[in-house]
């Protein structure tokens, strides 16, 4: 089991291992969204897109935070082994923390003196401190290693979208996406009222357009039904072929990435609380917003349904969902 040394903060020569400035990735890159993703669960345990990104992207923090140490404190020495032994650590690490919590962390000072211990104790001394001998054989320069992958895209073909409508503000590029699916939901939603209605139309004008043969003065008004009927039957066909289709840069990236239907976004990628609170009445009809709901809206309504004692299952699934908001 590892113990914490006096010196454990001092390399040989009497220097302070840790950085003098605090470790700040390079936004947007993996270290990055590791940071991000790690914040996030912290906040909302429950969050599986935050666990699925910090597992994947972790190694790739611990790399780039020894890169750097190495390439400021250790200049001259062969990149080659430099590389293997990061990624041999990097792969290593999970490990090493749950093995000797909580003397190891994940802060960065921790990552560099433990990368220096590697180096001063060899594989076996090191593997024994770190009580990791069942991983010793993978610390000696003979075995072969791989770089380190980069890890699959965890995020759902929604969010990489709304990212790329707007990579500078990804919560404009959600409220952009929204707009759009909600406005092919209500293309598909009166497509459907105006189908629907259309054969009971049709079948009351059967008797009235009979009836107008024997009586002239009711055949003007069953053509002019007649007209507004085939008028809506156009409509409807219209909307229909048109329920699918949004607006060019949506277009282009589903050209190029497989996903569904912008109108089936919300009913695959859209959490159950926000399909809810995203349907509204209209005269007796049941329709979609035209505008998506804000982070405030969502507050607002989830206020609003504890101060009235809700506790319904739409309340524990607004909660949810606002615990697992601002995705990755």
């Amino acid at each position: 089991m590892y113990r914490p040394r006096d010196d454990m903060r001092k390399t040989s020569n009497g220097e302070n291992k840790s950085p003098d400035e605090p470790y700040l990735p390079v936004p947007g890159t993996l270290p990055d969204r590791f940071m991000r993703s790690y914040t996030k669960l912290m906040r909302h345990p429950r969050s599986r897109t935050a666990r699925n990104t910090a597992r994947a992207t972790f190694p790739h923090y611990v790399a780039d935070i020894l890169d750097r140490h190495c390439a400021a404190n250790f200049p001259d020495e062969n990149p080659a082994d430099q590389a293997r032994t990061i990624t041999v650590l990097a792969y290593l690490y999970p490990a090493i923390v749950m093995r000797n919590e909580p003397y190891v962390t994940l802060d960065p000072p921790a990552i560099i003196e433990v990368y220096t211990d590697l180096i001063d104790l060899g594989p076996y001394d090191f593997a024994q401190r770190y009580n990791i001998a069942d991983y010793e054989g993978y610390l000696y320069d003979d075995v072969d290693y791989e770089p380190l992958p980069r890890p699959p895209d965890v995020r759902t073909p929604y969010h990489q979208l709304a990212e790329h409508l707007c990579p500078e503000d990804r919560s404009k590029g959600e409220a952009l996406l929204d707009t759009a699916i909600l406005a092919a939901l209500n293309r598909q939603t009166i497509s459907h009222l105006i189908s629907d209605s259309l054969a009971t139309l049709w079948l009351a004008t059967i008797p009235a357009a009979t009836i107008a043969i024997f009586w002239e003065p009711l055949l003007l008004p069953v053509c002019i039904a007649a007209i507004a009927l085939a008028a809506a039957q156009a409509t409807a066909s219209l909307l229909r072929r048109h329920a699918g289709a949004a607006t060019s840069p949506i277009e282009q990236w589903r050209a190029n990435n497989p996903s569904p239907e912008i109108g089936d976004f919300a009913h695959a990628y859209w959490h159950p609380a926000k399909r809810h609170l995203h349907r509204t009445r209209f005269l007796g009809m049941r329709l979609w917003r035209r505008k998506p709901l804000s982070k405030h809206n969502y507050h607002a309504m989830l206020a609003d349904r504890l101060k009235r004692a809700r506790r319904d299952d739409t309340t524990r699934q607004l909660i949810d969902y606002i615990e697992q908001g601002e995705d990755l």
